[in-house]
């Protein structure tokens, strides 16, 4: 009876392990070198109504989920409540987006003449298909004045890409999207995400209802006796 306890415990634990591993951990997937904490200003391109920052970057053999971005935002008009718009698009050959936006999301943050990091974190995480190529999309409300930044010591145009991701380059409208430039630096910017959780195999869930069951009627049994 021992032994067959056992048996029936061990093939609940593996199941649960399974079940476990199908879970994933949060990670900074496309990131500039110096997000986290508040910086000397060291550059900026603004961002308002007409003027979107593009960021293209293609995924992994795998699917994501893009959870959060955190960017460096400040404005002249102080104090100033702007409203962050970020959205997500396929991006083209030529890192521009195409199509209707696939996901969106805002915040609306007072700015001042510092920079500061402002989080937007997205009430449903955004799925990434994998190995496909996307163009995220930042721009404000603002008329003018408005400033996405980098921070020192930041470089020009440098990005660190996670986990199979790989960076593609940027571009930049002033027009709305009519015509396009492309991006020569990059601003302060930080998506994290986190793999999409596998679907177990049914095996698995078979495994899991064969060592309940068993568990069940043992308990059933030892009831009687």
């Amino acid at each position: 009876m021992t032994q067959r306890r056992f048996s029936i415990t061990s093939l609940l634990t593996l199941a649960l392990l399974t079940l476990i591993l199908c879970a994933s951990a949060t990670a900074a997937i496309i990131l500039d070198n110096t997000n986290g904490a508040t910086s000397p200003l060291a550059g900026y391109s603004s961002v308002n109504v007409l003027r979107w920052n593009v960021r293209a970057f293609t995924t992994p053999d795998v699917q994501w989920k893009l959870e959060s971005v955190v960017m460096g935002f400040y404005d002249d008009n102080s104090p100033a409540s702007r409203t962050i718009y970020a959205r997500l698009f396929t991006a083209g050959a030529d890192n521009k987006p195409t199509g209707s936006a696939l996901y969106t999301a805002s915040t609306t943050v007072p700015l001042t003449p510092t920079s500061q990091y402002i989080p937007i974190t997205f009430d449903v995480p955004w799925l990434l298909q994998a190995s496909t190529k996307y163009a995220f999309v930042v721009n404000s409300d603002a008329p003018n004045g408005t400033y996405s930044s980098w921070t020192a010591p930041n470089p020009p145009a440098t990005y660190t890409a996670n986990n199979g991701f790989v960076y593609n380059g940027g571009v930049r409208t002033l027009d709305g999207g009519s015509t396009w430039i492309n991006l020569s630096y990059n601003n302060s910017m930080e998506l994290t995400g986190s793999t999409a959780s596998a679907v177990p195999e049914p095996s698995t869930y078979a495994l899991f209802s064969l060592g309940l069951g068993g568990l069940a009627l043992w308990k059933r049994r030892q009831k009687k006796a």
